[in-house]
């Protein structure tokens, strides 16, 4: 989509436009952070190399109990801050407000004109599509167009906990804009503007086994980090997570509480990233020796964990009492797996 000169008549002469830059939905669905970003690069093929190279480590916090809502994930913070295909900037609320004197709704007009998408805290509760009960509620929206004769903004995230698009009227997204009041703070710091923009990045080998060895020695890839933001001693990296899926479970035991999926799935999709990525090497003649059968072991990994997370999926629907020590036997079980074919493949790579 060709970007536009905007000028000081913009509301007057273009009041019947349409301007959505390029998304599609990710494969990878975790947090906003995460499947936001993927959104955009989606519709760009040449990002795949990228991603395949980068997306090899995994985190979770040591004690999930303490961080309930969201203590697991593919290790993406160092990824991004350095993703040739984005620019990002973060604009504070103050300059918009006083730059921005028609409000919000132009600054969100003149940044889509521009080329970029917005990704920013609003209050959820006043976006119906939210669904929530929750009073003065802070969360994480992306916007990528508007329609001004509909006088809609479009944006995407979990709404009602499912991924996707919806219009928002002007009116209902300038009350949503104002966060003063809630209980939870502005963790974007402004509003952060992303930018596609074209490179001619290639794949790089050594880049993508140095994040396999990370994730098979459980090191964290924030070597090229800025403020390295989950280098403490509060989290597990690469194949030490399983500990805290151990862990949780344990606890989760203890209270005989419903197990909350979402991380595993999280830690599923790692392994379906590994298996793409697999045979991306395979195809591209990276990976030679051993090549089928490291195949074959990860796509078996994949699928155990696939059984798991079903499992733990038909459990909220039918309660067995011994879910919780069946699970952490197909953990135990899996780490052994994963462990010896990502030995497998550092080693036949750095041979091929």
């Amino acid at each position: 989509m060709k970007e536009r000169k905007v000028s000081s008549q913009h509301c007057e002469t273009a009041m019947n436009e349409r301007v959505e830059l390029p998304i599609e939905i990710s494969d990878v669905l975790t947090n906003p952070f995460i499947s936001n970003r993927l959104s955009i690069l989606k519709p760009h093929k040449e990002t795949r190399e990228w991603f395949l190279s980068n997306f090899t480590n995994y985190w979770a916090c040591k004690n999930p109990i303490e961080h309930i809502e969201y203590w697991s994930d593919l290790l993406y913070h160092s990824a991004y801050r350095f993703c040739p295909f984005l620019f990002e900037g973060v604009i504070t609320r103050e300059l918009v407000d006083k730059s921005w004197k028609d409000g919000i709704i132009q600054f969100v007009i003149d940044a889509i004109d521009t080329g970029h998408y917005i990704y920013m805290n609003i209050n959820a509760t006043c976006i119906p599509q939210y669904k929530k009960t929750y009073e003065n509620f802070m969360h994480d929206i992306m916007l990528y167009g508007y329609d001004n004769a509909k006088k809609v903004i479009l944006a995407i995230d979990f709404f009602d906990s499912i991924y996707g698009v919806a219009e928002i009227p002007f009116e209902t997204f300038e009350k949503a804009y104002i966060i003063e009041g809630l209980s939870k703070a502005d963790f974007i710091g402004g509003l952060n503007i992303l930018k596609f923009r074209e490179s001619s990045y290639q794949f790089q080998i050594e880049e993508c086994i140095k994040g396999l060895e990370d994730y098979l020695y459980s090191r964290n890839t924030q070597v090229k980090s800025i403020l390295n933001e989950l280098d403490n001693d509060e989290s597990y990296y690469g194949l030490e997570c399983y500990n805290s899926f151990l862990y949780y479970l344990e606890e989760i035991k203890k209270q005989d509480a419903e197990i909350d999926m979402r991380q595993f799935h999280y830690f599923y999709v790692h392994k379906v990233i590994m298996r793409q990525r697999v045979e991306y090497l395979i195809q591209e003649n990276y990976l030679k020796k051993d090549s089928n059968e490291i195949l074959e072991n990860v796509k078996k990994v994949e699928k155990d964990f696939l059984v798991m997370r079903n499992l733990i999926l038909k459990n909220t629907l039918c309660k067995n009492a011994s879910i919780y020590d069946k699970l952490s036997g197909m953990l135990r079980e899996l780490r052994q797996k994963e462990e010896k074919v990502i030995t497998s493949l550092v080693d036949a790579l750095k041979e091929s």
